[in-house]
């Protein structure tokens, strides 16, 4: 999760709570005698949501950290390397010519291609 940002909600981008509840905003320019909470949101909170409202930058009127608002993790990418060890001295290189969708096809194409197999290591790159 990163800091919350209202130009990337606004744009459509997904938003949570600290506690990784996901968050629909519906309403950027809620007006109320409260004044400084300009954002109405739907907390989901199992099948059920709960409207809350929020400073513009995403602090929750309750009082209460966990119900603050962050943009939520985007993973672009995740899967597993090979590592292999070509110098015998046991230095590692990963070899990023193939990423696998399991860790047991890693491990088998591995093994299989090279006595230089070192291990399998899992890979996420999020936004």
């Amino acid at each position: 999760m990163k800091q919350f940002n209202i130009d990337e909600a606004r744009a459509g981008k997904p938003v949570c709570t600290r506690d990784g509840r996901d968050v629909r905003l519906i309403c950027f320019d809620y007006k109320t005698h409260r004044r400084g909470y300009p954002l109405l949101a739907l907390i989901k909170d199992g099948e059920m949501e709960t409207l809350s409202e929020y400073s513009a930058d995403g602090k929750s009127i309750m009082q209460r950290s966990e119900y603050d608002l962050f943009m939520k993790t985007v993973v672009k990418l995740e899967g597993y390397v090979n590592i292999f060890d070509f110098t015998g001295k046991g230095l590692t290189t990963t070899v990023l010519s193939k990423i696998y969708d399991t860790e047991k096809e890693a491990m088998e194409i591995g093994k299989r291609n090279s006595y230089h197999y070192v291990g399998t290591a899992k890979i996420v790159m999020e936004e």
